[in-house]
């Protein structure tokens, strides 16, 4: 069974029950045979009861792999994908790539500030973070698992109290000039280090901004 990591970074898994930590045969065949689309989701796969990812409950395979969890009632399933190509992104040290996941002039506005603190740019940054993830995954790693619920206590205004003090402007006011919605969710991310799948990410609040249909994060 998947074992607790007892860190920090890579924690128990509160919402979403310990897995085994090999790949079985049962669960590569189900994942054999999801249809899968192009930059899409398969269909809801619904473990055998019983089996060993049965309490993690319905998932939507990516075409990339990744078992995706979450409810389409809560989250769509555009938002999720942006999600993955985000973290994968980071996984895959893909600048280019995270660039379309972020807010329009976000990336702008943190180079600037980065290069007036920090005398590095956002690039620089970047980089920074491929790497604490993976000292957080413990060496180099391949994301498995995303899951990602509303957050119940969720407060945007809040959230963007930091951005709005580093960009020294109301960041906040102005995303949501520029949004038809915001969505305020946790998120969970396992991955494969070493043949063994562990938690490297938990609980963690991020927001995105909807715009005309396309998803864009902050971070």
């Amino acid at each position: 069974m998947f074992k607790k990591m007892m860190t920090a970074a890579v924690a128990a898994l509160c919402c979403i029950a310990p897995v085994s930590c090999e790949k079985s045969a049962e669960n590569s065949e189900v994942s054999a045979s999801v249809e899968i689309p192009e930059e899409g989701v398969g269909d809801v796969v619904e473990p055998e009861t019983g089996s060993e990812e049965f309490d993690l409950g319905n998932y939507r395979m990516s075409h990339n792999g990744i078992k995706l969890y979450y409810d389409d009632a809560d989250v769509p399933t555009d938002l999720m994908l942006v999600l993955e190509k985000y973290f994968t992104s980071y996984e895959k040290h893909d600048f280019e790539t995270y660039k379309t996941c972020v807010f329009p002039g976000y990336t702008e506005k943190m180079d600037s500030y980065l290069q007036k603190e920090y005398e590095y740019d956002v690039n620089t940054s970047f980089e920074k973070q491929c790497d604490n993830i993976k000292d957080m995954a413990g060496d180099e790693y391949t994301i498995t698992r995303i899951r990602a619920v509303p957050a119940e206590e969720g407060d945007p205004e809040k959230f963007f109290s930091y951005l709005n003090d580093i960009f020294e402007t109301d960041y906040y006011k102005e995303v949501q000039e520029n949004s038809d919605k915001l969505h305020d969710l946790m998120f969970y991310v396992m991955a494969e280090v070493n043949g063994e799948e562990v938690l490297i990410i938990e609980d963690y609040e991020i927001v995105f901004a909807e715009k005309d249909g396309a998803f864009y994060t902050f971070g």
